[in-house]
């Protein structure tokens, strides 16, 4: 398995992203073929887990268990040992060395050592995660508008070789016709994926922009993407996905309500009733949960999916049970053990060699 998600951002995506039908865009929505379900594997743990993050390149699961416990385990050998308590939940993100995890709530670093040898670094407040570059951790503070056509993007630097947080800020301009402005994910060091929503009668109008982000509080560089007419509707979610610009949006619309593809060009389709969210955005892999039709996971790639019949619980309503690897090659699910979606969660495997 390759290296987990090193510089991308997943912070919310991950969060459930409500999602109500589709049809696409102007050429109407793109169906996608229907492919067999692969086969679920159990990966045995010594606990029931509560949350995980799967470290692809040594093949470990780090998981919580329901007593908060951090526990380290081996794919391989099936060996596992306890490395102390940890915050509730934990994002699926390690850095690129594999050596700490950080809280969902992005307030705490942990270093996946045992108890009493870890290093566990308190963050400031952050709104979202942005990406790792090296030993070095980017979070979003605040992005605010500053004067007409000013605007200035607020972050955090933790370089962990020198156990330090270091604030910045970055400057920039725009149009003044630019009145607002969201921070998407799945970014890539040193840019930021931006977007402006705009709704013009039945249209929503999205335009995409890139800040390169700089180290010394300066003016920073913009540039615009282009802009993508969709369905007027709530936009859920907007993210980088695989290749560079290449973006999938989550709209709450009846009837279309996934668009995908580089601005301008956008194909779109229909997902069932239900929560949609990108697990892991160096994957253009977008997962569906509907109470009927159980998981559907789409690759963005083939336009291919299969869905699983499984039980829908809390936990993956919010979206931090599933992963999909950087390499796309395998999708890990944590579910309950009984069909009413109660009672202990174990840890799957199955491979999505059949969704490309």
């Amino acid at each position: 398995m390759k290296r987990l998600l090193s510089v991308f951002c997943w912070s919310s995506v991950l969060f459930g992203i409500l999602s109500f039908g589709f049809d696409g865009g102007s050429d109407g929505p793109t169906p996608f073929s229907k492919i067999s379900a692969p086969k679920k594997l159990l990966i045995p743990t010594k606990r029931a887990i509560s949350a995980f993050a799967i470290l692809e390149k040594t093949e470990q699961v780090a998981y919580l268990d329901v007593q908060g416990e951090l526990r380290l385990n081996d794919v391989r050998s099936g060996k596992e040992k306890a490395l102390g308590h940890f915050l509730p939940t934990l994002l699926p993100i390690s850095d690129p060395t594999e050596k700490f995890l950080i809280s969902r709530n992005l307030r705490s670093l942990k270093e996946l050592k045992a108890e009493g040898q870890a290093r566990e670094l308190q963050l400031p407040v952050a709104n979202d995660f942005l990406f790792w570059n090296d030993d070095q951790l980017f979070l979003s503070k605040k992005l605010e508008k500053t004067g007409k056509g000013k605007w200035q993007l607020g972050f955090h630097r933790v370089n962990l070789a020198k156990n330090l947080v270091i604030h910045h800020h970055c400057d920039f301009q725009l149009p003044p016709e630019v009145t607002n402005l969201t921070v998407a994910q799945g970014h890539r060091h040193p840019k930021v994926l931006m977007y402006q929503v705009e709704n013009h009668g039945e249209s929503t109008r999205l335009t995409f922009f890139q800040l390169g982000l700089r180290l010394r509080d300066d003016q920073c560089e913009v540039e615009t993407l282009g802009s993508q007419n969709v369905l007027r509707a709530q936009v859920q979610s907007v993210a980088q996905v695989g290749k560079e610009n290449f973006l999938a949006v989550i709209t709450d619309h009846a009837e279309e309500n996934l668009y995908f593809g580089f601005p301008g060009a956008f194909k779109s389709t229909q997902l069932p009733l239900g929560v949609s969210y990108i697990p892991n955005p160096e994957r253009p892999v977008v997962v569906n949960l509907n109470r009927k039709k159980g998981v559907g996971v789409y690759s963005l790639e083939t336009e291919k999916y299969f869905t699983l019949d499984i039980a829908l619980d809390r936990g993956l309503l919010f979206g931090n049970q599933i992963w999909v690897t950087s390499d796309g090659g395998s999708l890990y699910l944590s579910t309950r053990d009984s069909e009413d979606g109660r009672g202990e969660r174990s840890l799957h495997m199955l491979t999505l060699e059949g969704l490309y």
